[in-house]
């Protein structure tokens, strides 16, 4: 759904689509220290009535997995976008704002998605959103400088036009 909505692929844009992985992988890992400590029963498993059209994961349902994944994710292009804009690449804050607006409606949707299945609490989707705005300040802050991450960073910039660099200032919050 990224990919479509910024019109790129795999091999037009590879290290975005590493960014992409990356914050995926993550998000993923980070979701579940927290499931394990919450240990929050799913909405299906609390009324099995609600039979949800897709299988229930195993594990707990606080925080989503798929809303800390998705607004990762567009925390992470947006972060991305602002660094080309600061490097002199082609995108302007109208553009960042177009941006920032889809993303924020997909990331939305897609935890919206598995409440509607039963599979999550609105207040899953809301810890995920919230968990995800820790871990791209994390990810993007000049104290952490976790190297590879910042290194697929600095190329994703110049597939969008920027000129190479070698590393960035924190953009700050988007």
């Amino acid at each position: 759904d990224y990919l479509a909505l910024l019109t790129i692929t795999p091999s037009s844009h590879p290290q975005t689509f590493r960014l992409l992985h990356a914050a995926s992988l993550i998000a993923s890992f980070v979701v579940l220290r927290f499931k394990e400590q919450y240990q929050r029963a799913r909405p299906s498993h609390v009324c099995p009535a609600l039979k949800p059209p897709i299988q229930v994961p195993g594990h707990a349902s606080f925080p989503s997995g798929h809303a800390t994944q998705a607004h990762l994710m567009r925390r992470c292009l947006v972060r991305l976008f602002q660094i080309v804009e600061a490097e002199g690449g082609p995108l302007d804050d109208d553009d960042i704002n177009m941006y920032r607006q889809n993303l924020r409606i997909l990331a939305k949707r897609v935890a919206r998605n598995r409440e509607i299945a039963g599979l999550h609490y609105h207040s899953d989707s809301d810890a995920g959103n919230a968990l995800a705005d820790i871990l791209v300040n994390v990810l993007f802050s000049d104290d952490h400088r976790i190297g590879r991450f910042r290194t697929i960073v600095c190329k994703a910039v110049t597939e969008w036009g920027a000129d190479p660099i070698d590393d960035f200032e924190d953009p700050g919050d988007e």
